[in-house]
């Protein structure tokens, strides 16, 4: 699957692609819209791009998503949302988040102190469905 961390202003993705359990190469699973949110994805390619479309339209109305994909938006002033097979985002507060295979490494990562660009780099070590390279996202300050 994946894992996509977010900290501090940043959000960070790896790149991996998976058919099962067979490495295919690499795909882009965290954007930056025009409006200035981050946006990372994990699981369905095909949900991925609908989330990002969705994004970068503004994140207005339902969001239909399944295949147990799951999505973080950040907003330009820094509010945290998780986004699951509802389609809506929901809220979280929270100093950091993660999604995906890799989650539970990174979330233990960060409450240990660790960047959102640390926790993914841990998250590659030990979670067979998390590797590099790492997108890393900025939120413009």
């Amino acid at each position: 699957m994946t894992t996509i961390a977010y900290r501090d202003g940043v959000m960070v993705a790896d790149t991996g692609c998976w058919d099962g359990d067979t490495y295919v190469g690499e795909v882009v699973k965290a954007i930056r819209t025009s409006a200035g949110a981050l946006v990372g994805v994990s699981g369905s390619a095909a949900d991925a791009g609908r989330v990002f479309a969705w994004a970068e339209g503004g994140a207005d109305g339902p969001l239909e998503i399944k295949n147990g994909t799951e999505a973080l938006l950040v907003s330009p002033e820094g509010a945290i949302s998780f986004i699951e097979t509802e389609g809506r985002p929901v809220p979280i507060k929270t100093e950091f988040a993660a999604t995906g295979s890799g989650t539970t490494i990174a979330i233990g990562a960060m409450a240990a102190g660790a960047s959102a660009e640390r926790a993914v780099e841990i998250a590659a070590q030990r979670d067979a469905h998390t590797r590099g390279p790492f997108t890393v996202l900025r939120l413009a300050r």
